[in-house]
This record gives structure tokens, C-alpha cells and sequence, in this order.
């Protein structure tokens, strides 16, 4: 009975995670100088690269498996996503902060830019956004406001 129980149980979490989706951005200014690309809300971590003029960050928070060795919870920023993306929700925007709690980096979408539509496995669109950070190009500084257009797929 009880290795009945540990199956159901682990059939469960299988299928859950099968059918997860995660939301990921492509984001990239006018002149292509500035991108933001990856996992602003994915769990249990998130995985962002910001780039200027080839100047790069990655801000990270996940698990890293080892082969043979288990996994590693490694985390070198903090995410915090108030509510997901949607044409409905025009005040979509993201934080990242250090451990520590400073400010790394601020995504702010600009309102009545968000389109996104259902797709046969998720959802879909565009939107315009500004984004504002620590410099890759000098750490010490921050970056000016850039505008960036962003293609946003949550699918699975």
C-alpha cells in the first residue's frame, strides 16, 4: 500500500511539473545596443540577462544540478514579479534586487503596450517596457532609462 501511495505521489509531481509553463522575455531596444532576455517569474527561481553594448549581467536564483552530486540552491539576486502579464493587467513590471536588498534592476511596462493573446499551448505577444539598472558596462553606475520592445511567450 504504501509504495501504491509513493507512486500516486510521484506521478503527481511528474504531471505537474509536465504541464508547467514559464514566462520568458526577449526584450531589445531600438539601436540593439540594450537587451533583456529570459525568466523574470520563473519558479522556484528566475534567469535574466541584461546587456548593453555587449556589457553583460545574469541574474540568476535556481536550483544547479550536478551530475552525481544533487543540486545546489545558488542565487545571486531576488525577483520579485507582483502579478503576471497580461492585456488586462497594464502595470506589469518586475524588480531584482541583490541578496542584500539594493535595487539591481527595474522593468516597467509602458501601459496600453501590452498584447497578448491565447495560443494553442499558452499565451503570447508584445509589449513595450523601460528598463533601468546597474550598468554592465560599470558596475558602480547605473544605467539610464532604456526603452526596449519585448516579445513575451508563456507556453508549454
Amino acid at each position: 500500500m504504501k509504495a501504491l501511495v509513493l507512486v500516486v505521489l510521484f506521478l503527481g509531481s511528474v504531471t505537474a511539473h509536465a504541464g508547467s509553463s514559464v514566462g520568458v522575455i526577449d526584450c531589445t531596444s531600438a539601436s540593439g545596443k540594450t537587451k533583456l532576455v529570459g525568466e523574470p517569474d520563473s519558479s522556484p527561481g528566475h534567469n535574466l540577462n541584461f546587456s548593453i553594448e555587449g556589457s553583460e549581467f545574469h541574474y540568476h536564483a535556481g536550483y544547479q544540478y550536478t551530475s552525481g552530486q544533487g543540486s545546489e540552491y545558488i542565487q545571486n539576486s531576488i525577483s520579485q514579479v507582483p502579478g503576471g502579464v497580461s492585456s488586462q493587467r497594464p502595470n506589469y513590471h518586475f524588480v531584482v534586487t541583490s541578496p542584500e536588498g539594493e535595487v539591481v534592476l527595474t522593468f516597467v511596462a509602458k501601459p496600453g503596450t501590452i498584447d497578448i493573446e491565447p495560443t494553442a499551448y499558452g499565451e503570447a505577444g508584445t509589449l513595450e517596457a523601460y528598463v533601468v539598472g546597474q550598468d554592465p558596462r560599470n558596475p558602480s553606475v547605473t544605467s539610464p532609462t532604456i526603452q526596449v520592445s519585448c516579445d513575451y511567450k508563456n507556453e508549454i
